[in-house]
């Protein structure tokens, strides 16, 4: 065989229905599944085995960025100038439709919350899907000013070069880092879980949080 499996295929999870949905009792399926999104207490929140019927009709996926790791890593210049911000990916029927052009400032409305960003115009996302890497937007660490017992500090100075702003979203060339709360944060678009509440929606089976099930809109600024 040419292109043979490095190891076992499991169709069947003899582990998984040794588990429980902690709120239903019910144990989980041990095969494979497609099930619509739900919030911990079993509202749905998207549909997948049919047309997603959502307010906001652009679903928002995100990916992690070659040069950094979280939040925890945008306070150094030297990887900010790799990638200045996130740019929000669109679609140039999307971006069309909404009179949109590369490098336009824009409002993402998520409906609970809604943030400030950078349009990309791409073929390289399908029409109907947005995204942008996560990392950026940080409000800590210097990136704003903050009051600690009566004294405000910061937010650090940014290196000399930051104000600097290309027309065009994802110059890798220019080499010039913005300030540490350059580009928007992810996770303030993430719905929110309507049985637990102020957390987001999550693999229940994984235990990861659920992150390409947010729907947006996006307009010019």
């Amino acid at each position: 065989m040419r292109y043979k499996l490095g190891s076992r295929v499991d169709f069947y999870s003899e582990v998984v229905p040794k588990g429980k949905h902690s709120y239903t009792g019910a144990r989980f399926d041990p095969l494979p599944r497609v099930d619509d999104v739900e919030h911990y207490g079993g509202e749905v929140q998207a549909s997948v085995t049919h047309d997603a019927d959502t307010e906001r009709p652009l679903r928002l996926i995100n990916w992690k960025p070659r040069t950094q790791g979280m939040h925890r890593t945008t306070n150094s210049p030297w990887l900010r100038e790799t990638r200045p911000e996130n740019p929000l990916w669109i679609n140039p029927r999307d971006a069309d439709e909404r009179g949109l052009e590369n490098g336009d400032e824009i409002v993402i409305d998520a409906g609970r919350n809604s943030v400030e960003g950078i349009a990309m115009v791409t073929n390289g996302i399908r029409p109907g899907v947005v995204g942008a890497m996560w990392g950026w937007g940080r409000s800590g660490d210097g990136a704003v000013a903050e009051t600690i017992d009566g004294e405000t500090r910061g937010p650090v100075e940014e290196d000399g070069h930051t104000p600097y702003q290309f027309d065009e979203p994802m110059t890798d060339e220019a080499g010039l880092a913005k300030g540490r709360d350059a580009g928007f944060p992810i996770n303030h678009l993430q719905p929110l879980d309507e049985a637990l509440g102020d957390t987001g929606l999550s693999d229940l089976v994984g235990g990861s949080n659920a992150q390409y099930d947010a729907f947006v809109e996006v307009e010019r600024k």
